[in-house]
């Protein structure tokens, strides 16, 4: 029975993870959140019958402590697979360029602090809170879920300006996950750094997107055709997420602490 954690599971690429892994009955899945009562509902009335949630925050390492005990009660010690979806993104601070920061640096400071500490703490928070169950595990994969944003190369190529507290952070990600394949290769740990695609999570198509959002995912299409030319827009977490799992099942010692894309390659940002 393969054992799957799912941190930030409440929506987007997080729930589907859990809709997806759940159709194989053979799976554990636990599912980390912050606010357990909406999404036990929303796990009832999808009828996913191997789906567990636990409380955890990725800014409260204690949270996370605690979330790996229980999770070490359900699956009997060991977690398979831990995969790491949540993280901070604030949609004003995302498309402000680096004139937009002058005059306001407090407020620049505060989001950054907020993203780091989300972004790049919680990661290495919920690495360490559940290192001790993976070590257990034959299979021993971790997977960040990370962002072209945070990749040199890929901004380059896109002329992408904006997105600097997210990109930074996951920057930061992305570096941290080498460190970690690194510091536990020895061991047999594998570790990726896994740019998801461009899913939606707010919405499930173009036709439901609250009209405020129309601008901003044309701009961010205007981004992504650079990298993707013939992109139309974003997939569903339905489509998306077989293509993580099979990224992550054929995920070798050779990969490990590498950010690729969803397909696997450094090209496919989309």
């Amino acid at each position: 029975m393969p054992s799957w954690v799912i941190v930030g599971a409440s929506r987007g690429i997080g729930y589907g993870y859990l809709k997806t892994l759940s159709k194989d009955p053979s799976n554990t899945i636990i599912g980390i959140v912050r606010n357990l009562p909406p999404i036990e509902e929303k796990v009832k009335n999808d009828g996913l019958q191997n789906v567990h949630l636990v409380h955890g925050d990725l800014s409260d390492a204690k949270s996370l402590n605690c979330a790996a005990a229980q999770t070490s009660d359900i699956t009997g010690g060991a977690v398979d697979h831990l995969i790491i979806n949540g993280a901070h993104m604030n949609a004003e601070a995302y498309f402000m360029n680096l004139p937009d920061i002058v005059g306001r640096e407090d407020d620049f400071l505060e989001e950054l602090n907020k993203t780091m500490v989300t972004n790049v703490a919680g990661m290495l928070f919920t690495i360490n809170a559940f290192m001790p169950l993976v070590l257990k595990s034959d299979i021993k994969k971790i997977v960040a879920l990370s962002s072209a944003s945070g990749d040199v190369n890929a901004s380059m190529q896109a002329d992408v300006q904006n997105a600097i507290t997210y990109g930074i952070s996951k920057a930061g990600v992305n570096l941290l996950i080498a460190r970690y394949a690194i510091a536990y290769k020895e061991q047999g740990v594998k570790f990726l750094a896994m740019n998801p695609g461009w899913v939606y999570t707010f919405t499930e198509s173009l036709e439901t997107m609250p009209s405020q959002a129309k601008p901003i995912f044309d701009e961010v299409l205007v981004t992504v055709r650079k990298w993707v030319p013939d992109c139309n827009g974003p997939t569903v977490p339905a489509d998306n997420v077989p293509l993580h799992l099979e990224l992550i099942e054929r995920l070798t010692m050779e990969q490990s602490g590498q950010f690729l894309s969803h397909l696997g390659d450094k090209k496919h940002w989309a």
